[in-house]
């Protein structure tokens, strides 16, 4: 089994709607995160929700400023989406969308967390059971923040051609390297190390897991 080392970091690096609920979310059950590491951590649930429709939510970032995180956490969901062997999604299903929700639960910027949550927590989860659902659901994400925010869409049809050419590994040390760094405000302390632990976690379940994604 492939096992990554994280002692260094390599830095190189449709117009389909997606199911959004509007009614008050109720929860999945899925096997959370704190059961993959004795960390204790704030617990963070993928919720489900019945009715739908395809409207998107206004998820947009408090400025149009280039934010260093964003595109290292947007290159790692879309490449684990479109990198994922499709006879072994059903196998990581459940943790991929967990660490996706967790992540979004905590970015380094408290209120895109609180706009990404607006958005995942109208997600019917359960409609995701395939790699191309997921591929489809991380689209529309993303394209409702660029809209947010000024920026350009990106086309459907571009998608294979930039994700599935990714390195999944420098896409992952490049993830962990910018997700980690410090912030310079006090008030930010708590949430950094809580970072800190999400990443203890991912590291164990990408080296567990990645003979389950094409590199």
């Amino acid at each position: 089994m492939n096992t990554l080392q994280f002692t260094s970091f390599d830095n190189r690096t449709s117009n389909k709607q997606y199911y959004v609920n509007t009614s008050a979310p109720k929860t999945l059950d899925i096997r959370s995160i704190q059961q993959q590491s004795n960390i204790q951590l704030k617990s963070q649930r993928i919720p489900n929700n019945q009715n739908i429709r395809s409207n998107p939510v206004d998820i947009s970032a408090p400025t149009a400023k280039k934010m260093a995180w964003g595109e290292p956490i947007w290159f790692l969901f879309h490449t684990l989406a479109h990198k994922a062997k499709e006879e072994y999604f059903e196998r990581i299903r459940s943790d991929l969308l967990n660490h996706i929700y967790s992540i979004c639960s905590n970015l380094p910027c408290p209120i895109c967390s609180n706009h990404a949550m607006e958005y995942l927590n109208r997600v019917n989860f359960r409609a995701i059971m395939r790699k191309q659902d997921l591929k489809d659901l991380l689209f529309v994400f993303h394209n409702s923040v660029n809209e947010r925010k000024g920026l350009p869409s990106f086309q459907y049809s571009d998608l294979d051609y930039k994700y599935d050419s990714a390195n999944t590994v420098n896409i992952i040390y490049n993830f962990i390297n910018t997700y980690q760094q410090k912030n310079k405000n006090s008030n930010m302390i708590a949430n950094e190390m809580y970072r800190s632990r999400q990443i203890i976690i991912l590291k164990d379940w990408f080296n567990k897991n990645i003979q389950y994604f094409d590199l």
